[in-house]
């Protein structure tokens, strides 16, 4: 047998479930100011907290109970997103202390990455391939529209956040079905990210969740829906939450127990 596939063999050997460990990977959505971001930094364990640059982190300074927990990077691109949860994976001094990675906000993230595309490249008329306007390495993608570009992205990003040893909280704001989608039949309310690249997050999750916030006079609840539908993006791999509406507080003891048991 080749000794580079041996190797290779060596440095992934068979593991027990037991032996790997069990780390949550969510998908979270919802609109402005349901409390996505305190949610997702509320552990109470070390968090690394990878912000978009959108203003949705300075949440965090009216919870001074949740700032020790969390430091905070400026993201760079989905490039360097993969970088950090390689660096995680492998063990790297600056990143072994987190036990959750909070992404915070992916639509706003897949937002700029399209901005770079019409800014930075030039797609070729039959749109598989996006040369750089200046200097770079050329983007191949099958299929037709920029967003294929960011959904390859997205899938080769995704599997090294789901093998890196750390809860991963992935944050979206809220899609509603727009008058077309209502014309064609479409009622389901979704992450606010391209289709495509939203589905490479949520089909390798444990978890997809809508938080919803409700205001009757004084009283303010907030609440996470696991339970999908035609009309609602959601999901559980999780027993506990397969089905369930769960108050917002409630949510890192589930997950807790359900990694402990």
């Amino acid at each position: 047998m080749d000794s580079a596939l041996l190797k290779e063999l060596d440095a992934n050997e068979p593991q027990s479930l037991d032996q790997q460990g069990t780390y949550i990977k969510a998908f979270i959505y919802g609109d402005w100011g349901t409390g996505k971001t305190t949610l997702a930094c509320s552990s109470g364990r070390p968090t690394l907290l990878i912000t978009s640059g959108d203003g949705g982190e300075s949440v965090l300074l009216n919870y001074p109970e949740y700032r020790g927990n969390c430091e905070i990077v400026r993201s760079m691109g989905i490039a360097h997103i993969k970088t950090i949860f390689r660096a995680i994976e492998e063990g790297h001094d600056r990143y072994v202390q987190y036990g959750v990675v909070v992404i915070d906000l992916i639509s706003s993230i897949c937002d700029q990455y399209l901005k770079n595309m019409v800014d930075n490249y030039t797609v070729n008329k039959d749109r598989h391939i996006a040369k750089p306007r200046s200097v770079g390495q050329s983007l191949e993608a099958e299929g037709m529209g920029d967003y294929k570009f960011l959904a390859a992205h997205m899938r080769d990003l995704v599997p090294v956040t789901i093998a890196a040893p750390v809860d991963v909280i992935w944050l979206a704001s809220e899609r509603e079905p727009s008058f077309t989608d209502e014309a064609k039949g479409n009622y389901l309310t979704r992450p606010k990210l391209p289709e495509k690249a939203s589905d490479a997050i949520a089909e390798h999750c444990h978890l997809v969740g809508n938080l919803e916030k409700k205001k009757q006079g004084t009283k303010v609840t907030r609440t996470i829906n696991f339970s999908g539908s035609n009309r609602l993006a959601a999901k559980s791999r999780i027993n506990e939450l397969e089905d369930k509406i769960i108050p917002v507080e409630e949510f890192w003891t589930i997950v807790d127990k359900w990694r402990n048991k």
